[in-house]
C-alpha cells in the first residue's frame, strides 16, 4: 500500500512541476498539451548549458513500434536541425503507456532537450516531430522559446 501511495505522490509532483505552455500543432492536430520544465514564463527561457524536460500529450494516428525523433529550431527564419532527441524513443521508454504505439490511444511523450552553450541568445521556435521509420507523422508540436545565459 505504501508503494502505491508513494508512486501516486510522485506522479502528482511530476504533473504539478511541468508547466503547460502555448504550442502550435504542426502535424495532424492530435496534440492536446505540451509541458516544459522549467518554464516559469512564456516564451520559455532556455538557459545555456542546461537541460529542459519536454512533454507532449497526443492521440496516436497510426500503429507502430518504431519512432524517429527530429528536433528543429527556427532561428531568425532559418530552420536548423538541433542535436539531441532519442534515436528510438520506444526502446528508451519515452512513452506512457509504453510502445507499441496503437492508433486511437492517448500517449505522453517525454524527452530532455540539451541547451548547448554555443547556441546564440535569440528567440527560437523549437519543433519536435515524431514519425514512424517510413516517415509517416505520429505527432508534431512547436514551442516558442528564447535562449538565455545561464
Amino acid at each position: 500500500m505504501r508503494v502505491a501511495v508513494t508512486i501516486s505522490l510522485l506522479l502528482v509532483v511530476v504533473v504539478v512541476n511541468g508547466k503547460t505552455v502555448s504550442f502550435t500543432d504542426c502535424g495532424i492536430n492530435n496534440v492536446y498539451a505540451v509541458r516544459v520544465t522549467p518554464c516559469p514564463t512564456e516564451p520559455c527561457a532556455l538557459k545555456k548549458s542546461s537541460s529542459v524536460l519536454i512533454e507532449a500529450d497526443f492521440k496516436a494516428p497510426i500503429t507502430t513500434d518504431e519512432i524517429v525523433t527530429v528536433i528543429r529550431g527556427n532561428i531568425r527564419g532559418k530552420k536548423l536541425t538541433l542535436p539531441g532527441g532519442k534515436r528510438d524513443p520506444c526502446k528508451e521508454g519515452s512513452f506512457t503507456p509504453p510502445c507499441p504505439i496503437i492508433a486511437g490511444k492517448n500517449y505522453t511523450y517525454r524527452d530532455k532537450l540539451e541547451v548547448a552553450d554555443f547556441y546564440p541568445q535569440v528567440p527560437i521556435t523549437v519543433k519536435y516531430s515524431l514519425t514512424d521509420v517510413l516517415g509517416e507523422m505520429v505527432t508534431c508540436a512547436e514551442v516558442k522559446t528564447v535562449i538565455v545565459k545561464n
